[in-house]
């Protein structure tokens, strides 16, 4: 490929003219992961183009945008709809970036990877700001009165048949005194989309909820099973009491019996899936047909079927836990699952679903503008209309 060309293209694109055969030319250039000639060109251009002037801090700004998502130390799986092949995250990465200094050290600015408005007719609608979620959860009580925890201080929160509960630094505590002749009464947390929400069970034991999930729970354990109730996702550290099982019942699938350890259940489609950290769990259907896990492994179960054992990624599938998205061979559908409930958004597709796999992982703390650009990267066309994200057909 001659320098000219990539120098034409790169012009084209900065000044938004690009023809659809020529931005497809650039998307596939950007996407070759050993192109060493290119590489050298656009090193040449690099050291043409941004010798003598200051970088401005819109690139670094840029650039950090970038490494959010592409993970330099992964590998991308992209599939097209007639060849298959692996895109190196890190040559992606430096010949974006290499782009972009380019473009900004010619004091440019411009959005990253903007389509030409040509190719794309929307009205404009007002700019509405879409943050990530935070912390926060409803609290159903017993006698079904709601409080929003959303900004509750530390504190007494309620008393129930004298017992406390208490919102201690953003983690809601029940009373762990209680007694076989405490009266039974059950409350609920559940947590909308863009909220997600961590407590301290009456016996001790922590779970942290994740977006659009809930648990149902007694305010004391005092029969001979400590049971619980959740949809959704749920991450549990259960204090070992081997006189008292702990269960979690995911209704209609089946139910999860632990002793002491520590595991997380994903059950927001119909394929219930339950990962194990430490410890031991067995995992039963409606029959009870059941398995056994041991750390590492998961179990995966749909209503009406019987469970079966697989390997789990446990750094996958915990990232929620530590603040993260994980992407890592994560299809487009699935993907914006998670970017929905997270940023409460409605997600529509236009269109053909693009056969892509994603890679690596990214901070639940990124705006929604930002994961989007990077999603331009890999050919995903979007129009974003208030809280409704479209994803287009692909050109």
């Amino acid at each position: 490929m001659e320098k000219a060309q990539v120098q034409y293209l790169l012009e084209q694109f900065r000044r938004k003219a690009l023809s659809d055969a020529e931005w497809k030319e650039l998307l596939a250039l950007v996407q070759q992961p050993e192109n060493e000639e290119l590489h050298e060109i656009i090193s040449q251009l690099m050291a043409e183009t941004a010798a003598g002037e200051d970088m401005p801090s819109s690139l670094g700004d840029k650039t950090s945008l970038l490494h959010k998502i592409l993970m330099v130390d992964k590998t991308l799986p992209v599939k097209n709809q007639s060849l298959k092949r692996t895109v190196n995250l890190r040559r992606l990465y430096w010949a974006a970036a290499a782009i972009l200094i380019i473009l900004f050290c010619g004091n440019y600015i411009y959005s990253l990877f903007k389509l030409p408005t040509s190719k794309i007719k929307t009205s404009s609608p007002a700019m509405v700001v879409i943050k990530p979620g935070k912390q926060g959860a409803l609290l159903t009580l017993g006698n079904g009165s709601i409080v929003n925890l959303d900004s509750v201080s530390n504190g007494v929160v309620a008393v129930q048949q004298g017992k406390k509960i208490v919102m201690d630094h953003g983690q809601l505590v029940y009373d762990h005194n209680a007694s076989s002749q405490d009266e039974m009464a059950y409350n609920m947390i559940s947590t909308p989309n863009g909220r997600q929400f961590s407590l301290i069970l009456p016996d001790g034991s922590k779970v942290w909820l994740d977006a659009a999930s809930s648990i149902r729970y007694p305010t004391a354990f005092t029969s001979k099973e400590r049971i619980v109730e959740i949809t959704g996702q749920a991450y549990f550290e259960i204090i070992e009491n081997s006189q008292l099982p702990f269960i979690v019942e995911i209704r209609p699938a089946g139910k999860v019996s632990v002793l002491g350890t520590a595991f997380n259940i994903n059950a927001y489609s119909s394929t219930i899936r339950t990962s194990l950290v430490n410890g031991k769990v067995k995992v039963s259907d409606a029959e009870n047909a059941s398995v056994i896990l041991t750390p590492g492994e998961q179990a995966m179960m749909q209503a009406g079927g019987r469970p079966f054992v697989v390997k789990a990624d446990i750094n996958g599938v915990t990232a929620w836990r530590r603040g993260m998205f994980n992407f890592e061979n994560t299809n487009l559908p699935d993907l914006l699952n998670d970017v929905a409930r997270w940023y409460d958004i409605e997600v529509v597709f236009a269109g053909d679903v693009l056969p892509i796999k994603f890679g690596g992982q990214v901070s639940r703390e990124t705006s929604l503008p930002e994961l989007l650009e990077i999603l331009k990267l890999y050919g995903v066309r979007y129009q974003l209309s208030g809280r409704k994200l479209t994803i287009l057909p692909a050109l």
